[in-house]
């Protein structure tokens, strides 16, 4: 048998065993929700941590104690994946602006520009501006709401007005 548990579960009401039951058979469920709802499902039936985390092929019994931590402070919502988890950006919001103040920079001085050439100016850039990859350099100005229209070759800002004004020539 496990040591003690220093905060066992308390005791599940009728609508939670049956959200749960629900939620651990599911087929449509997201896999950590169904491991979690296992996981409480066993530890309420008597079993020990170290077991429930067995039972729903979880790595460790830790993890079992964390979900009844949060099953106490959250209820259902303990299944659910808590926001912020993944990776975070590595740039701040300073670095940020500086990477788009060069690309609205580049813009005005030449119409045709690619992400590799912007690259190349952020790295010669006195200001500050970080050394970063054409891949980031993408994703900020997806990010900033840019998209790269393959026509023209070139990142145009939603709602630009130099897009305005490249539509109106067109016409």
């Amino acid at each position: 048998m496990g040591r003690h548990q220093k905060k066992p579960l308390r005791e599940l009401t009728q609508e939670e065993t049956v959200e749960l039951k629900r939620v651990s058979t599911s087929e449509t469920e997201r896999v950590e929700r169904i491991r979690r709802a296992r996981a409480l499902l066993a530890v309420a039936d008597g079993q020990s941590f170290t077991r429930a985390a067995r039972t729903a092929r979880m790595r460790s019994s830790s993890g079992v104690a964390a979900i009844v931590q949060r099953f106490h402070e959250r209820g259902m919502e303990a299944l659910d994946t808590v926001p912020g988890a993944g990776r975070h950006p590595i740039y701040s919001t300073y670095e940020r602006d500086l990477i788009l103040a060069e690309v609205q920079r580049e813009m005005e001085s030449t119409p045709f520009w690619s992400l590799a050439t912007l690259e190349q100016s952020l790295r010669r850039a006195s200001n500050g501006a970080p050394k970063v990859s054409a891949k980031t350099i993408g994703q900020v100005l997806r990010d900033a709401g840019y998209t790269w229209h393959h026509g023209r070759h070139a990142w145009i800002r939603n709602g630009d007005a130099t897009h305005e004004r490249e539509k109106a020539k067109v016409a």
